[in-house]
């Protein structure tokens, strides 16, 4: 689909560093992807309840900016 990740792309990418002879930085490489993919799942989980809550003040005619 349009727009999301290749799920072999994160495996790949450390790969082509090691056989650089870069281990060290794949093994860098792959932690900040992790951390990276977390964050991303973090803040995709937020969307809909953020969404809900702006769309519920709004059409009771409270504020959603306050």
């Amino acid at each position: 689909m349009a727009g999301e990740p290749d799920t072999n792309e994160k495996a790949r990418r450390p790969v082509i560093a090691e056989l650089a002879g870069k281990s060290e930085q794949a093994s860098a490489f792959r932690t900040a992807t992790d951390e990276e993919t977390k964050g991303a799942e973090e803040t995709t989980a937020l969307i809909e309840p953020v969404s809900r809550t702006y769309l519920d003040l709004t059409l009771s005619g409270s504020r959603a900016d306050s």
